[in-house]
């Protein structure tokens, strides 16, 4: 991941968020969030993250992932997502959400939508306490559970979605792949090695012999011959036909 702080951002900004509403908000928070819900129903598995921009002809993504060379891929990603959910395999698209105004104004509905509903559960937790039955017990612990989980799965589609503004230029869409529980784990884990020497997991996907793609974009800085000669070799292989190839529309020259 480029940003280093993702997860750091979204804590801080709920750090903000508490300190600046007060004690009735960090009430709702902190009687509902759960982290051992979270690592145990939300990531009992490793996340896999790819990266995809909205913007398939952009000068700074182009300058940051492709300096003076390359071609852009225009992907279908519901496509992949099809090709690529199994009984063992989740995929999620995530469009990522830059505004800083946005993601407080989200995050304090979130809470404000569980004020009533974190006294209830509350109120629930004093009734186990206090059950006189086994039945009783697990009957409370029906109602109030639900509300915890709803709180925390919202919380956590809020995190994986937030990143600091100044990112927002990649206008980034990401698939967060991850295995099933409990369904040949780990059967799907490659390793490759990184130009640093890391040893760095990751889950192959299909783009289902190329049906994804449906566009391919020269760089800036390439010429004619480019565009061409990636028309005929997509010509000239029959699965590949369907894909367009066109040269990027911004003026770019290297001084």
């Amino acid at each position: 991941m480029n940003d280093p702080s993702e997860e750091f951002y979204f804590d801080q900004l709920m750090k903000q968020i508490l300190e600046k509403k007060g004690d009735k908000f960090k009430s709702v928070h902190d009687v509902l969030f759960s982290e051992s819900y979270r690592n145990a129903v939300l990531s009992p598995t490793e996340r896999h993250v790819v990266s995809f921009s909205k913007n398939g002809d952009s000068l700074s993504m182009w300058n940051y992932y492709s300096k003076g060379n390359g071609y852009n891929l225009e992907i279908d990603l519901n496509k992949v997502i099809e090709l690529n959910t199994t009984y063992d395999l989740y995929v999620v698209k995530v469009e990522i959400n830059y505004d800083e105004n946005q993601q407080i104004e989200l995050l304090e509905k979130l809470i404000s939508d569980f004020k009533e509903k974190s006294e209830r559960f509350k109120e629930g937790k004093i009734r186990m306490k206090y059950a006189i039955s086994e039945n009783e017990y697990y009957e409370i612990m029906g109602e109030i559970d639900p509300i915890e989980m709803d709180y925390n799965e919202r919380l956590e589609e809020l995190k994986i979605a937030f990143k600091h503004p100044a990112y927002s230029r990649e206008e980034e869409v990401r698939l967060i792949v991850s295995e099933v529980p409990g369904q040949n784990e780990g059967e799907n884990v490659k390793f490759r090695i990184s130009n640093t020497g890391i040893f760095v997991s990751y889950i192959p996907l299909s783009l289902g012999s190329c049906d994804s793609v449906s566009r391919i974009t020269t760089h800036p800085l390439n010429g004619e011959l480019h565009r061409v000669g990636i028309e005929e070799f997509l010509k000239s292989e029959h699965k590949l036909k369907h894909i367009e190839a066109i040269s990027s529309k911004i003026p770019f020259r290297e001084v």
